[in-house]
């Protein structure tokens, strides 16, 4: 994860998701990008991505849906459509896989603006001496 970018998760909880239910979901809203024996990318790493993992002899989805945000150029329709598919799942968004939120474009960019991320897209210089100084601490 790089500086910019804030990561955020969807809960999948207790629920029991084959990947090969949600797969088509992912790609009817983000592009593919790199993919691992278990697990795929959508989206752009640098940027804006999803990532999906998933137990290779069930299908089952083995963790909660990683979501990473960049926050130096804020895509308000790809954050929309995470929520969208949050929604659509039945699912919850949270931070720190434990602080939940709801799945709405305010609680999100209350999310963004509290975090690492913003401050240091907001102001380098500050984020860096603060981080320096112990007053910011790695999220």
């Amino acid at each position: 994860m790089a500086i910019w970018q804030r990561t955020i998760y969807i809960d999948i909880g207790s629920k029991n998701f084959d990947v090969n239910d949600v797969i088509p979901l992912l790609d009817s809203r983000f592009k593919r990008d790199w993919m691992v024996e278990s697990g795929q990318c959508w989206g752009d790493p640098e940027r804006n991505d999803i990532f999906v993992s998933w137990d290779k002899e069930t299908n089952s989805i083995t963790d909660d849906i990683r979501v990473r945000i960049d926050l130096r150029n804020l895509e308000v329709e790809f954050i929309q459509k995470v929520i969208d598919l949050t929604v659509e799942l039945g699912l919850k968004l949270k931070v720190i896989r434990t602080d939940f939120f709801e799945p709405a474009l305010p609680e999100i960019f209350r999310v963004l603006k509290d975090s690492n991320a913003h401050k240091f897209t907001k102001d380098t210089r500050k984020f860096l001496d603060d981080f320096e100084k112990g007053i910011i601490h790695p999220e």
